[in-house]
């Protein structure tokens, strides 16, 4: 691995952190948050999520006016480091309002996400 792509790593979202391989999805989810426009509050710990995600088909299942979640599980084909992003944003018309971006590289969504 050359030095050059080991520093450009931390800005490309399908590259792993460690070995700078191009990550394989296995995993797309949508979900809803139950909390309202106005009331976004930035979680970093995954028992929120995994308390309060409501799974959905599409964006059309989500609630004028509730956040949304969208879920995307990666592993890496050469380390097998497994991440899970969750992007939060809010549904607005035909655009996606984005709120923050929550990544867990420790398995702690691996649970939740096996039972869904």
């Amino acid at each position: 691995m050359s030095f050059f792509r080991k520093l450009k790593a931390p800005f490309h979202d399908d590259w792993c952190p460690e070995c700078t391989a191009v990550l394989d999805v296995m995993q797309k989810q949508l979900y809803m948050l139950p909390m309202l426009v106005g009331n976004y509050t930035s979680h970093a710990d995954a028992a929120y999520y995994i308390r309060n995600l409501i799974k959905v088909n599409k964006k059309a299942d989500i609630p004028t006016g509730h956040y949304a979640c969208g879920i995307h599980t990666y592993r890496c084909p050469d380390c097998g480091l497994r991440i899970v992003k969750l992007t939060i944003f809010l549904p607005v018309r035909e655009e996606e309002k984005y709120e923050d971006t929550v990544v867990f590289r420790n398995g702690e969504m691996d649970a939740f996400l096996r039972q869904v």
